[in-house]
């Protein structure tokens, strides 16, 4: 973001916050902004019939959608319970729930980008294949502090937290809980707004309320092998545009802001 040129093409800019994904598409069609960052993918199809709007990829790379673990504390301190986690997950479950459009996923059977030069395959073996529920039942009840059912070593339930007003992190919240559930583990579903999420994600322990899981979606541009646990899979996320937004036009360019 900071390197390269700077071509100036509007005077001013103006954020505008429109929570509702189908009022901030709307907007963007009747001209009321000029740019929307993260259309619902199942609004994509009706943008890309208004001849005055114009839907185009906005990294070629896509983001990365992630289920990340609060390692620090019991259940999921003890690498056991993290890798059952893994053995049961099904990336294509959690993409195809949000974008719906196989060509908008991939798989991601590692840790790096694909399509980037660090790509690799290797140690991501745990993530391919048939899952299989019933091993990753008997690991858990091998790692530290199980019970029946398995819950945190405080006695409290497993925190899986996840932002309502996002719609991918909704979405992707409620298949975890889903899965936790059928993997045996006592869940209480933390249904919170972002503002919470960001809040909650600083504080590690469980026993004060915080998150035992909670998703996530990083950019390609940062995300490294230490930043997440378990990957689930790339989407080639769409960027949709005013064409004025494109111009020399100098008037304000009015912006959704997508977090």
């Amino acid at each position: 973001m900071a390197a390269g040129g700077k071509r100036i093409v509007s005077d001013r800019v103006e954020w505008i916050t429109i929570a509702d994904p189908a009022t901030a598409a709307a907007a963007l069609q009747n001209g009321e902004v000029d740019w929307l960052e993260l259309p619902l993918p199942d609004r994509v199809p009706t943008l890309r019939q208004n001849r005055n709007v114009a839907v185009d990829i906005q990294d070629p790379l896509g983001n990365i959608g992630t289920l990340f673990f609060n390692h620090l504390s019991p259940p999921f301190n003890d690498v056991r319970a993290r890798r059952a986690i893994l053995m049961a997950i099904n990336q294509a479950d959690y993409m195809r729930a949000y974008v719906g459009d196989d060509k908008m996923l991939e798989p991601l059977p590692g840790f790096f980008t694909p399509g980037t030069p660090l790509y690799t395959e290797e140690g991501g073996e745990i993530l391919k294949g048939a899952r299989n529920l019933d091993a990753a039942k008997r690991l858990l009840a091998e790692s530290n502090c199980a019970g029946e059912p398995v819950i945190s070593c405080a006695g409290e339930p497993v925190i899986s937290m996840a932002a309502q007003d996002l719609a991918n992190h909704k979405v992707w919240g409620d298949l975890t809980a889903d899965l936790l559930t059928r993997l045996g583990v006592k869940v209480r579903y933390a249904a919170v707004d972002w503002g919470t999420v960001v809040a909650r994600r600083a504080q590690k322990s469980p026993a004060a309320g915080t998150f035992s899981t909670r998703v996530s979606m990083v950019s390609t541009v940062w995300t490294s092998p230490t930043s997440f646990f378990a990957p689930m899979a790339t989407k080639r996320f769409r960027m949709t545009e005013h064409p004025r937004s494109r111009s020399r036009d100098r008037s304000p360019v009015r912006c959704h802001d997508a977090r």
